[in-house]
């Protein structure tokens, strides 16, 4: 597995951490870039949200993060999104 990057500037990082989750399973992977990338709005959000039982999975947050950063577009959601749900398809085979 690629070594995970500390700062996420490019879809190349996002790319590297997005096969690390596929390779791994575990969302808490992305905990440590939702926290860099988050600003005080983010994190209030993120509060409400999971006090109302509403809270994003690591994945969606962190891809929402890099997509409102323009790190990545939405074609680029999509496709990890597919990418995701064929993995679980595949495990559950």
């Amino acid at each position: 597995m690629a070594r995970i990057p500390d700062i996420i500037d490019t879809k190349a990082q996002v790319d590297t951490i997005f096969d690390a989750f596929l390779a791994i399973g575990d969302g808490s992977i992305f905990t440590r870039h939702i926290e860099a990338m988050s600003d005080e709005a983010s994190r209030s959000s993120r509060a409400i949200m999971r006090g109302s039982g509403n809270e994003l999975a690591p994945l969606d947050e962190f891809l929402s993060l890099t997509l409102n950063r323009k790190i990545i577009t939405i074609d680029d959601v999509v496709s990890y999104a597919t990418r995701y749900s064929n993995s679980l398809k595949q495990s559950a085979a």
